[in-house]
């Protein structure tokens, strides 16, 4: 994995957008990032580390909630964009953090894209999207972790080495040593694995225990319903033994097939018990029921007695109630002979009512012709309504007529009515034609307008066409200059840092060469003699030799380096002066082009294009324009011709109406003659109506009396010929007698009843005491219940005894079968407790260590030894160099602290003495630089466990401050070697000396109220 580049904005410090190019530094493969405390190093790395995996390097919700800048404004952004490049292409991620706005309670929620990208050069940020991948956090997060292939423990491991963990590591204690590596190689899974051993072999062991324990309470509870039972103590003995050989019970013990052959010879005698208790319930069960069937045969015989001498009593009873029986019985027959007479009373009765009736209502009707129906005949009556019909005919002819005169009257004014709204319509159809023939001549007019302009900017648009090319060429030599002068700013900043560094190596230079001729000079005065030629001047006499006083000293090799920086600072001064001067004169050519700045230019051509558009718009509307000029003309021709048919059309319609009004005089003089003096129809209907129903309702009323008389005729010669039939005088006095006898007929009902009861009570008794049940009981006498009933109690008592003593026995027998079935799942369970908890317990020792014939060190210490073994091999070839061979890390089973063994030991072997050392006894300097040796073996590592995967940017933490300038340059040699594997090295040092040796630097500069910003020095 590569960074490419890092772009932040509203970020810890960062207040203003800050842009890191780490392409820049590709070619010396060394920079060095410097600064204040607190300016905002860290930072960077957290900006980093958060674009990637959303989190801080620290890992602390305070630090990733501090994320958003303190200097930022409420709407200020606050974003990490970041480009990085690994084996399957370069991508760009932009996340921007959670925070909460001032003066609001919502936080604003994080955001994320991910994208595939590609470099262009003609893009300002130099790479281009060719696929958007994500802006899902959680897909986004995956895929990334999916392409760089290290998760952020182990990126955080890689690119910012903990090199001042390692230096705490040296001189740890074996248990401070291990709980560091574990923290550094994430082996905490191995301790929770051990300790889960642990927790298993512990359960393991609570389940053997409270398996013991509950096959123990199983036997006490077995012993304790065989106690309780009939079955002797020898059982109970038996279980003694068996309860005492529990507490030595294995999963091999024999104890299993004991308890198995005691349960089958209980089995078999608890079965033989209960068959014996089963007989004697069965013989005292047969004794019971003889004795109850005695007892029942008694009662019944008793009962049977009692029933017959009641029936005989009851029997005395009704045969003393003859005499009055048959008084009912006589009285009943005479009032049978009436009761046919009472229906055709009561018709003649109801037809004298209903004719009195007809008779009212008759009169009612004939009330208003004046005439009493009492004085006339029935057949005189029927032709005064014959008469009064015949009128009533004569006047609903005329209302007809009448009626029909007004309905054509109502259709004649209809008609005109209809006639006299098209007249209006056909006038409006006029009138609407002229008004839209008029529109369509102002149409015609506007669309030949229309089309001459077209015209007119189809024959112009090529000019402005050209004019529009011409803004296009000066607005991109504006935007040219525009770039250029960025580049210009930038090109000044270089030159005078370029000036001051050039002025710096000359004068380092030229002190240089100096202190080397003094230096050289004075070293060969000292190889001369008196007699001796100078090899400068020739003279043999040297009265004034060169002498060297100074502390310093300069060689031809460091001499030669000065001149060589010196050179290039003089080549780099120059050639960003020939960019300058080239960017200079572009500048100028490109501002004679453009002819104005880059904003008035484009605004011309924004409105020039404008122009363009409106032009091609309306030079392309030329077809539609002629063709709506033909529609409108065509629509003129029409409108004209519909015109002209309206206004022939409203002519005959005019005079339609004329003819109309004459019809509907006549129409009106006709009706008036027909209506005979009505003030309308409507009454003269009513009048009619009324007429008619009045009529209807007499003719009704007659026919209803004529057949309540015919009704009366009837009932009357009815009731006559009953009486005759009944043995009564067939006249009034007849029917004067029945009306005084029928009051009695209500007592038929009661007196038929009580024949009914006395016969049915008297047949029943009879045949009750002739029934087959309760013959052949003369002479017998009641039999004593009460000996029989006292026998019988005696055997039900002992058939409860030996049912209680059966179900004892059963009771016993399910108790203690279950008991039995507790004490063999029991054992069964511990069987299975001791079969399944010996491996676990066995297993919990090998982790831990501290089973028999073991090697007394744990599971997640082993672990941790291989990969202590791991490290050290990768670290010894970097700290043989480092040291010039003299130094080799090497673990021990224990260190010096006498801490507990756990193989975590740590010591240094010096060849030069070839004893091996503490690792306390190191100074500063190699603490540093082993430490360093370690946090680089450890990237080695952690890469090499994650598939081999290769980082081309790695971040070094302090330390280099404790270094002499010998040892200081190996460490920068090793450094520098890291190029080697593509690999760009950013230290994070205070020392001016590495500000020195490196040139590269990125500078975090920060002031108060403002923030930090950065400085970036490349070559």
């Amino acid at each position: 994995m590569k960074l490419l580049t890092l772009e932040l904005s509203g970020i810890g410090p960062f207040a203003q957008r800050q842009y890191i190019d780490f392409e820049r530094f590709t070619d010396s493969g060394l920079f060095l990032l410097r600064g204040s405390t607190g300016s905002g190093k860290t930072t960077l790395i957290d900006a980093i580390v958060f674009a990637l995996y959303g989190d801080v390097a620290s890992g602390s919700e305070g630090a990733k909630n501090r994320l958003r800048s303190s200097y930022c404004g409420p709407n200020d952004p606050s974003f990490v964009t970041l480009v990085f490049e690994v084996s399957s292409g370069i991508y760009r991620v932009r996340r921007t953090p959670k925070y909460v706005k001032e003066g609001r309670s919502t936080p604003v929620n994080p955001t994320l894209i991910l994208e595939r990208v590609v470099r262009n050069s003609d893009d300002p940020s130099g790479f281009s999207t060719v696929e958007p991948l994500s802006r899902s956090i959680m897909d986004a997060q995956s895929m990334m972790t999916t392409f760089i292939g290290l998760t952020k423990d182990q990126f955080l491991q890689t690119v910012v080495l903990p090199q001042g963990q390692f230096a705490r590591f040296l001189t740890a204690k074996s248990i401070e040593r291990e709980e560091i590596l574990r923290d550094i190689f994430g082996t905490q899974f191995f301790q929770s694995l051990q300790d889960a051993f642990r927790e298993q072999a512990k359960d393991a062991h609570d389940s053997i225990v409270q398996a013991r324990q509950h096959a123990r309470s199983s036997l006490d509870s077995l012993l304790d319903d065989v106690s309780h039972s009939h079955l002797g103590q020898e059982w109970a003995c038996t279980l003694h033994t068996l309860a005492d050989s529990l507490d030595t019970f294995t999963a091999g013990s024999s104890l299993i097939t004991e308890f198995s052959d005691f349960r089958l010879r209980l089995d078999a005698q608890l079965e033989d018990d209960l068959q014996q208790a089963n007989a004697a319930r069965l013989s005292q069960k047969e004794v019971s029921r003889q004795l109850s069937a005695e007892l029942t045969n008694a009662r019944d015989l008793n009962e049977r007695l009692t029933e017959r001498a009641q029936l005989v009593g009851h029997l005395a009873e009704l045969l003393e109630r003859a005499q009055d029986i048959d008084a009912v019985r006589s009285s009943v027959a005479e009032l049978r002979l009436l009761q046919p007479l009472e229906l055709p009373l009561r018709q003649h009765d109801s037809a004298r009512d209903a004719r009195e009736r007809a008779f009212y209502a008759l009169t009612e009707c004939f009330a208003p012709l004046q005439v009493t129906p009492e004085n006339l005949q029935l057949d005189e009556l029927q032709a005064l309504l014959d008469e009064r019909e015949r009128n009533l005919q004569e006047q609903r002819e005329s209302l007809t007529h009448a009626l029909q005169a007004q309905a054509q009257l109502t259709r004649l004014r209809t008609e005109q009515k209809e006639c006299m709204t098209q007249c209006e319509q056909c006038a409006k159809t006029v009138e609407d034609a002229d008004f839209q023939i008029q529109s369509v001549q102002m149409q015609t007019a506007q669309f030949r307008d229309k089309l001459e302009a077209a015209r007119t900017a189809a024959s112009t648009l090529h000019d402005v066409e050209a004019s529009c090319h011409q803004l296009s060429t000066r607005l991109e030599a504006a935007q040219r200059v525009d770039h250029l002068r960025e580049q210009l700013v930038h090109l000044e900043s270089d030159i005078q840092e370029a000036t001051r560094l050039a002025r710096t190596c000359g004068e380092r230079s030229h002190a240089a060469r100096d202190l080397w001729l003094r230096e050289t000079a004075a070293s060969l005065a000292s190889t001369l003699r008196e007699e001796d030629a100078c090899p400068v001047c020739g003279s043999t006499t040297h009265p004034q030799p060169a002498r060297f006083e100074g502390e310093e000293s300069m060689s031809r090799e460091q001499l030669e380096a000065l001149e060589k920086a010196t050179t290039a600072a003089d080549k780099r001064l120059h050639e960003l002066t020939a960019q300058y001067s080239s960017c200079s004169a572009q500048i100028a050519t490109l501002d004679e082009q453009a002819q104005g700045d880059s904003a008035s230019v484009k605004a011309q051509l924004n409105e020039l294009t404008t122009r363009i558009a409106d032009l091609r718009s309306l030079a392309d509307s030329q077809q539609s324009i002629q063709e709506s000029l033909a529609e409108c003309e065509e629509n003129e021709k029409n409108l004209i011709a519909t015109k002209a048919s309206q206004t022939q059309r409203l002519s005959h319609l005019r005079q339609e109406n004329t003819d109309l009004l004459l019809r509907i005089d006549e129409e009106t003089s006709v009706f008036t003659q027909l209506m005979q003096g009505h003030t309308s129809l409507e009454e003269w209907t009513s009048s009619l109506e009324e007429s008619t129903q009045a009529h209807q309702r007499s003719r009704e009323a007659l026919q209803r009396y004529q057949q309540a008389e015919q009704r009366l005729r009837e009932t009357q010669d009815f009731l006559l010929e009953a009486l005759e039939g009944a043995g009564l005088s067939p006249d009034s006095t007849g029917i004067e007698l029945l009306r005084s006898k029928l009051p009695r007929l209500s007592e038929l009902s009661a007196s038929t009843t009580i024949l009914q009861e006395y016969d049915q009570d008297l047949f029943a008794t009879r045949q009750a005491l002739e029934s087959e049940r309760l013959q052949g009981l003369e002479g017998q006498s009641p039999v004593d219940c009460q000996a029989i009933a006292s026998s019988l109690e005696d055997a039900e008592n002992a058939l409860l005894a030996a049912t209680d003593h059966v179900a004892s026995i059963q009771a016993h027998r399910q108790g203690i079968q279950r008991s039995l079935s507790n004490v063999e799942n029991a054992l069964s369970a511990l069987t299975s407790a001791l079969e399944s908890g010996y491996p676990k317990q066995r297993l919990a020792e090998l982790a831990s260590g501290t089973g028999p014939s073991l090697h007394q060190v744990p599971l997640s210490s082993w672990i941790l030894m291989s990969r202590f073994e791991e490290l050290i091999a990768a670290a010894n070839p970097r700290l043989a160099e480092i040291s010039h061979g003299r130094y080799e890390l090497r673990r021990s089973d224990t260190d010096a602290t006498r801490s507990r063994k756990n193989g975590l030991g740590l010591s240094i072997l010096d060849h030069e003495s070839e004893e091996e050392r503490n690792p306390s006894t190191l100074s500063g300097g190699e603490t540093f630089y082993v430490s360093l040796a370690l946090a680089l073996g450890l990237a080695d590592v952690v890469m090499a466990e994650s598939g081999g995967i290769t980082l081309s940017s790695m971040f070094i933490d302090e330390g280099f401050g404790s270094l002499d300038l010998d040892t200081l340059d190996i460490v920068m040699s090793q450094l520098l070697a890291l190029r080697e594997s593509d690999r760009c090295i950013g230290v994070i040092s205070h020392v001016d000396e590495m500000a020195r040796q490196i040139p590269d630097q990125i500078e975090v500069r920060w002031r108060e109220g403002e923030g930090s910003t950065l400085s970036i020095r490349a070559s």
